[in-house]
């Protein structure tokens, strides 16, 4: 039996709050396909707590009265479904998507366990999915910044953009550490379900994990890092009074996110804006202009969708798998 990965607990408290999430069920065409979806209608992101199931019920039949059941049964009724599912939670999770692959034609998943046969790194995509790689995988962005509250495993889905300008999800992972085997392995499977057919850019954060892992799975997509999370660490780098109080970060987005300018235009416009605020000596902006061919627009102009696709982020508001 395959079980779950177990980090250190944490302690849990309801504090009863009256945060609510909303979904509906709706049927979107997607390339001419009726795809059956769930998704929020209504969600207040300033709270990330447990609902309770008693709230969540009211809100599903309309009221209070409407329930039929008391707190202390479904107090009663959580506490037997966890001793039913037990230790088998992970176990019933692959057995979902072997239903699935089973029941939906083009479903793909993979997972691995460890010595202690538990799940500590899963892969899936469903046809839409790979089809949406088939028409859109020029470009892919890969963001681990997930995690899951129970396990602790990092969720990193893989994401794109459409024909709309609009995200489009590619498959999506679960792996218990940011380690190059986990990473490598997750690649190997992105490919073996698209075909082995890889995206002409892959854009990642500067992870000394996703270094190695991603030359050693990746034979010509081009390795790019995402621009936001490299200008986020700006105030960091240099100093809170220059980026609060001088328009030096103004100046330095308009020249790092302009697509336009070629590579001699913008090492001109950097090595000008530098001198003008007295940062030659920065080692940090040193090392960003060395690695300028991996993360400046003007160094990948010629690549599909490269220049459209500059971050991770575009991850953060797409609804996953």
């Amino acid at each position: 039996m395959v079980k779950a990965y177990n980090p250190k607990k944490t302690k849990v408290t309801r504090i009863g709050c009256k945060a609510r999430i909303f979904f509906k069920f709706v049927i979107k065409e997607i390339d001419q396909v009726q795809v059956p979806l769930f998704v929020v209608d209504q969600f207040h992101a300033a709270h990330n707590h447990c609902l309770s199931p008693l709230k969540s019920v009211k809100e599903y039949v309309d009221g209070y009265e409407n329930i039929g059941a008391s707190l202390t049964y479904f107090k009663n009724f959580g506490r037997e479904i966890k001793c039913f599912i037990g230790l088998k939670d992970a176990q019933m999770f692959v057995d979902q998507l072997e239903t699935l692959h089973e029941t939906q034609k083009g479903f793909y998943y993979a997972y691995g366990i460890d010595q202690n046969k538990c799940l500590f790194r899963v892969f899936w995509a469903d046809v839409v999915a790979r089809r949406n790689y088939a028409l859109y995988g020029e470009a892919v962005t890969f963001d681990p910044t997930y995690s899951t509250n129970k396990y602790d495993m990092i969720f990193a889905p893989f994401t794109g953009v459409d024909h709309h300008k609009k995200s489009v999800t590619f498959g999506a992972s679960l792996m218990s550490r940011e380690n190059d085997q986990n990473f490598k392995w997750i690649f190997t499977k992105f490919l073996d379900c698209m075909g082995g057919k890889e995206p002409h850019c892959f854009f990642t954060d500067q992870c000394p994990a996703m270094k190695i892992a991603v030359p050693a799975t990746f034979t010509t997509a081009a390795h790019r890092y995402c621009m936001w999370h490299i200008m986020k660490k700006l105030p960091e780098k240099v100093g809170t009074t220059l980026t609060k109080e001088t328009d030096f970060v103004t100046r330095l987005n308009s020249v790092v996110w302009d697509s336009d300018l070629e590579p001699p235009d913008f090492e001109e416009r950097w090595c000008s804006l530098i001198s003008e605020f007295q940062l030659e000596d920065n080692e940090w902006l040193q090392y960003l202009f060395s690695k300028r061919q991996r993360w400046i627009p003007a160094y990948y102009r010629d690549i599909p969708l490269g220049c459209l696709l500059r971050t991770t982020q575009r991850s953060r508001a797409k609804q996953i798998l």
